[in-house]
């Protein structure tokens, strides 16, 4: 794949796309993502210092790409609706805020779930699903733009599926899921997790006692007994979204800059 046949094609797309919908930018939002040329998109790998044999995420830069300002613009759109529940954790002051209320009885454990791959993990269709229902009942959404929900919808797509990206001197295009390094992906991600846990925890037979996530890592408290159960359960809800799971050893579980050791949280 050539880069310059890349950016060209991805250009004339955006365009005629942007046009199509002129009249519902102001001037001045309509040129600024009207882009006129655009890098490919690059990838590099972040170490997961806090994982067993350091392993690599994999981070794609949109920075400079022909839709990172859509998706930056899709981004404000939309990042008022993410954090709607009670299980999604801002940051870690916010984790170290709610962890003081949590109790462990002895029959209970404290584990974390991790979903493996998040962005390329989840549908492109299931997302737009899930972002369209909620814009559909968002009752704030024309103080925040005049486009429609079909309208979001479209730009949307067209984001999501601009997935081009070069790594050293080879150029690829990413197959499936969501747009690694994209802006918008990490919103589009938190609201298909958000969506995902209410499903598992409202079809669960015994609801976790706690559940917190914060993007693709959660923290719950549960009975022993049905830890094994629950990590299943989680599996089952999408067939592309699996979890892994990390139990407490005696030596805690990081999460969120944190350490937490089980002991410590036994009332």
């Amino acid at each position: 794949m050539h880069a310059g046949i890349t950016c060209f094609g991805t250009i004339n797309n955006l365009k005629a796309l942007l046009s199509s919908k002129k009249q519902k930018f102001g001037d001045k939002s309509y040129r600024w993502l009207n882009t006129i040329d655009g890098n490919t998109p690059r990838m590099y790998g972040l170490p997961k210092i806090h994982k067993e044999n350091i392993p690599l995420r994999p981070i794609v830069s949109f920075v400079g790409s022909t839709t990172y300002e859509l998706s930056k613009y899709l981004s404000r759109i939309l990042s008022p609706i993410v954090g709607k529940t009670e299980h999604y954790i801002r940051n870690t002051y916010d984790w170290v805020h709610k962890s003081r209320e949590l109790r462990l009885s002895l029959d209970e454990e404290l584990v974390s779930f991790d979903v493996t791959s998040l962005f390329t993990s989840i549908p492109t269709g299931l997302a737009v699903q899930v972002v369209k229902l909620r814009l559909d009942n968002d009752d704030t959404l024309m103080d925040r733009t005049t486009l429609t929900p079909n309208d979001i919808v479209e730009l949307l797509e067209f984001c999501l599926n601009s997935t081009e990206f070069q790594f050293r001197e080879h150029f690829y295009k990413q197959i499936h899921g969501t747009a690694m390094g994209s802006p918008v992906s990490v919103v589009i991600a938190n609201m298909v997790m958000a969506d995902l846990e209410l499903k598992a925890l409202d079809t669960f037979p015994q609801r976790p006692k706690s559940y917190y996530r914060y993007f693709d890592d959660t923290i719950v408290v549960l009975k022993r007994t049905r830890v094994d159960a629950f990590h299943d359960h989680l599996n089952q809800q999408n067939y592309h979204i699996k979890f892994t799971i990390e139990r407490d050893k005696g030596s805690g579980i990081p999460f969120l800059d944190t350490f937490n050791i089980e002991k410590i949280l036994l009332s």
